[in-house]
């Protein structure tokens, strides 16, 4: 185990009695438990090893004795009532029982019984861990990692089984088809509605998960980049996982902080156009391709995190996330229209201090809403409607 997740926000518990057995069939029958749904964005910290010479990226290899890093974050994270995941890389190339496994096309298990096994449940059963998010899985199927046995035990047995959540890194051919969430790749960002949870797992360092000292500013993504990523991902059903890489002594570097400050305050003002909001009918707007989409709905529906609004839920308000303000003070949309001919809506501009209602008019069947005047806005990154 060589690196670090943690996993935000809310705690709001989530009860599966439902026994599963170590099948695929049976496993993807899961519920995902409520508050990673509701949470939408967690913080990925790669720090280990390769933080000490902090060179080229994380694939480095040094000897550093250390502390108990993992209880030590993980005590602090649960402090401030947030969640707390452990990432694990499952192959260890230099092991020798690995590479006798390896050897024999996987047809042993040698490292897996005398490694993984019994290392991952030490993991879960000490720091009790709300998310753990799979790795180094590709060289070898999920029935040599023993995935669904360890599964099984994990939903059934654990200490952490009405709470954990779990990604589909757990051997080749389970991306984006096994799992809790999917991660499908790294930096997945479909842009398009999906029907099973997602994550988007990105870095704040384009080139590398761990700290570079040679990293410049021009290598790191802009607010306005990560804004717009938060606003895509989680209008398609996703959550977003942003990497930060500290110093080799713990320290997030300033561009770092000062990125993860800047989406603390634009969350601040705009948050529940992101925290516990559900996919609407429309992602991307059809005229506009700068706006997304939310919606919050009055009920919860467990098994349906992904999906559309149906026909008798009832949909308390609409969030389109603007990632320019147009030259002229007027937004135009068009997926707003339908929705918005016969009835006697209210939209407002969320605002620091109170929301700012706004004017419209529908012309072509195009939605025009009248902002103000966008020089005296503080925020130049991303703005908020609200639709009730």
């Amino acid at each position: 185990m060589w690196m670090l997740i943690l996993c935000l926000f809310l705690r709001v518990h989530a009860r599966d009695h439902h026994y599963y057995k170590p099948e695929w069939e049976d496993l993807d029958t899961r519920t995902l438990p409520k508050w990673y749904d509701v949470a939408k964005i967690g913080i990925f910290v790669h720090w280990g090893v390769y933080s000490v010479p902090a060179f080229r990226s994380e694939w480095f290899w040094y000897y550093w004795r250390e502390e108990d890093i993992v209880y030590l974050v993980g005590k602090a994270v649960k402090t401030y009532d947030m969640e707390f995941g452990i990432y694990y890389s499952l192959m260890e190339w230099e092991n020798k029982w690995y590479q006798i496994d390896r050897n024999n096309n996987y047809n042993t298990s040698i490292f897996v019984e005398r490694v993984i096994k019994p290392d991952i449940k030490q993991l879960i059963l000490d720091y009790k861990p709300s998310l753990w998010w799979s790795d180094g899985d590709w060289d070898a199927d999920p029935s040599y990692w023993k995935a669904t046995n360890f599964l099984a035990w994990l939903y059934n047995e654990s200490p952490v089984r009405h709470r954990i959540v779990v990604n589909d890194r757990w051997g080749s051919g389970s991306y984006c088809h096994h799992g809790d969430f999917y991660n499908c790749d790294d930096r997945f960002n479909p842009k398009t509605l999906q029907h099973h949870k997602f994550e988007n797992a990105l870095s704040l360092d384009v080139q590398s998960w761990g700290y570079r000292r040679n990293m410049v500013p021009l290598d790191t993504i802009s607010i306005s980049q990560l804004l717009g990523t938060i606003a895509s991902t989680v209008s398609c059903g996703g959550n977003v996982l942003i990497n930060v890489g500290p110093t080799k002594e713990g320290v997030i570097p300033p561009i770092f902080r000062e990125r993860l400050l800047q989406m603390g305050e634009w969350l601040e003002v705009n948050g529940e156009a992101i925290y516990d909001t559900s996919p609407w009918y429309h992602q991307n707007d059809s005229l506009n391709p700068h706006v997304w989409y939310t919606c919050k709905k009055e009920t919860y529906d467990p098994l349906r995190v992904s999906d559309v609004p149906r026909a008798n839920d009832s949909i308390l308000s609409i969030y389109a996330i603007f990632l320019l303000w147009p030259v002229d003070d007027t937004l135009s949309v068009k997926d707003l229209t339908n929705y918005m001919k016969n009835n006697n809506y209210h939209i407002q501009l969320l605002g620091p201090e109170k929301y700012t209602t706004l004017d419209y008019n529908i012309t072509s069947d195009v939605v025009m809403v009248k902002l103000p005047d966008g020089a005296n806005m503080t925020s130049k990154s991303a703005y908020v409607l609200k639709i009730s």
